[in-house]
């Protein structure tokens, strides 16, 4: 039988375990999601002399991003996330902006997707001058960003380029002029 004073230390290493353990798992799924996203990429295909994103890593990159920022607003909540709280608060910012990005992505890809052939032809360009010119611009950004994002792939990387929001949001107002 253990003694009443040492039963007291007991009950508090206890609760120290406990928490050292959940502060653990919290650590461990924040290495565990960067791990996660290691051999993601923003895979490129074809497409008229430059490049558009393929659907299949799209959808990778989305699910994975759903998982992260529930985990992330999960781990924020707790209390023994307190040493974390830096860190998390950077992933989820990272995660919601990436987020954020990726749809803006898929909506000026499919308008120009859209708009790239009609665009091509000289007389809509004759027709439409002011429209012309601004597709022109979005066209040329457009195929820079897809160049840089072939030539780079790796998902964490890109997550991280500070101008990809401007782009894609420049891009994006431009193409509603059009």
């Amino acid at each position: 039988m253990i003694p009443l004073q040492i039963e007291g230390f007991k009950e508090k290493l206890e609760d120290i375990s406990d928490s050292a353990t959940k502060e653990y798992s919290i650590q461990r799924t924040l290495e565990k999601m960067a791990a996660d996203w290691e051999p993601l990429n923003f895979d490129t295909k074809d497409w008229r002399e430059t490049f558009i994103l393929d659907g299949e890593a799209v959808e990778l990159i989305t699910t994975q991003l759903d998982d992260n920022i529930i985990k992330a607003q999960t781990m924020k909540g707790s209390p023994f996330a307190y040493f974390f709280q830096e860190k998390i608060q950077k992933w989820e910012t990272m995660l919601l902006q990436t987020q954020e990005n990726l749809e803006m992505w898929l909506k000026v890809q499919s308008v120009w997707l859209y708009l790239e052939p009609v665009f091509s032809s000289d007389d809509i360009m004759h027709q439409m001058p002011k429209e012309g010119t601004k597709f022109k611009g979005v066209d040329r950004s457009w195929r820079a960003l897809m160049t840089r994002v072939d030539n780079t792939k790796r998902a964490l990387t890109i997550m991280e380029w500070d101008d990809i929001g401007k782009i894609l949001n420049t891009a994006h107002a431009d193409l509603e002029e059009v």
